[in-house]
């Protein structure tokens, strides 16, 4: 998403400017060698990854750097443009990534994408079973971190999906990634955070069962999201991201623990939130409380909102989008806001009007 106008951010470059109001975005920043990219929307998914490039150059980087790609699009055809788009733009080492197809996108775009991208060399994590894994890479290794393409429940083998409840789906949505993370030497204690995409929002609670036979405690901070359609037509996606120096939990007081993932989980130099989500009809009100539990959470790891690398908003109405604005603007005020994007999702679980997730990281 993109309002009008830039400016430049000391340490960080081309934050997002709505007529010379506070930034409710950064087009990209960058820790260390880890730039994170806010998303780009277009008509066409060859442009959105043309619009990658700005932010990327001014930091030193290129698309070969990008590790990993968050890719959002509205219309089944979409999905296949974007196919060939990735094909054509990382034709020696694709990046890890996911598709989603969902209800909306800010400024009536038909794709949307954000990513990471990381300086230094980077290793292709394929099982031998996914060597037809495309048009992403299974995994990629690089820093310590292992990114992970979004995983379906379809058979790499065969594409075929499991014959059974979300149960059986999940289970071999977990099975293919648990292949990538043993591929990568790592295991699911490994596992910082989790998104698990789901096409029918009532399918969130039994999901759970077979999440917690996999992941042990304590369990990486989870973000229970809902779309339109997945790849392959399987009713659920997982995505994840781990590192090999293993992490901790982090509740702040007065926070109550949840059985099924950590509030925030800590490793190395960043720190991931799990999803903080609202039913309230009034969005913005329920975006600043969840801005406020974020900053516990931060400040419990010994961060501050300025840490706050990447966010990512999904909404049940992309109506709501300025309301979103008006909150982040009032807690990123005198702050550098994170790399963001925004999506519309008709139906989030529980009925929720807004889920956010978030990154800190410091150098």
């Amino acid at each position: 998403m993109r309002n009008a106008g830039f400016c430049l951010i000391a340490g960080f470059v081309l934050g997002s400017l709505t007529a010379g109001a506070q930034p409710v975005e950064s087009r990209a920043v960058k820790i260390g060698g880890t730039v994170y990219l806010s998303g780009a929307g277009a008509r066409q998914a060859g442009q959105a990854l043309r619009e990658l490039r700005a932010p990327l150059r001014a930091n030193g980087l290129s698309l070969a750097d990008i590790v990993s790609l968050d890719v959002w699009v509205t219309g089944t055809g979409a999905a296949a443009e974007v196919t060939k788009a990735v094909r054509s733009a990382f034709k020696r080492q694709p990046p890890a990534g996911t598709i989603s197809e969902v209800s909306a996108l800010p400024g009536g775009a038909a794709v949307q994408i954000a990513g990471v991208a990381v300086k230094g060399g980077k290793r292709v994590i394929r099982p031998k079973h996914m060597e037809n894994h495309q048009p992403f890479s299974p995994g990629i290794f690089v820093d310590g971190a292992l990114y992970l393409s979004g995983q379906t429940s379809a058979d790499p083998a065969t594409g075929r999906l499991p014959v059974g409840d979300i149960r059986k789906h999940v289970t071999q949505s977990l099975e293919n990634a648990g292949s990538v993370l043993r591929e990568a030497g790592l295991d699911f204690s490994n596992v910082t955070q989790a998104n698990v995409i789901l096409t029918n929002p009532a399918d969130f609670g039994p999901m759970s069962e077979p999440y917690r036979v996999f992941t042990q405690p304590p369990r990486p901070a989870r973000v229970p999201l809902g779309a339109i359609r997945l790849p392959f037509d399987s009713p659920v996606e997982i995505t994840m991201r781990a590192r090999r120096e293993k992490g901790r939990p982090i509740l702040p007081g007065g926070m109550e623990p949840s059985d099924n993932y950590s509030r925030g989980f800590l490793s190395g130099n960043e720190l991931y939130v799990a999803g903080i989500g609202s039913a309230k009809d009034h969005v913005e009100e329920g975006v600043a409380e969840g801005l406020d539990r974020v900053r516990k959470i931060v400040e419990a790891a010994g961060f501050s909102m300025r840490d706050v690398v990447e966010a990512r908003v999904y909404l049940s109405d992309i109506g709501n989008l300025e309301g979103v604005n008006r909150a982040f603007r009032a807690h990123f005020a005198g702050d550098r806001p994170p790399a963001r994007a925004v999506v519309a999702v008709a139906q989030l679980p529980a009925k929720l009007t807004v889920m956010m997730s978030f990154t800190a990281a410091r150098p």
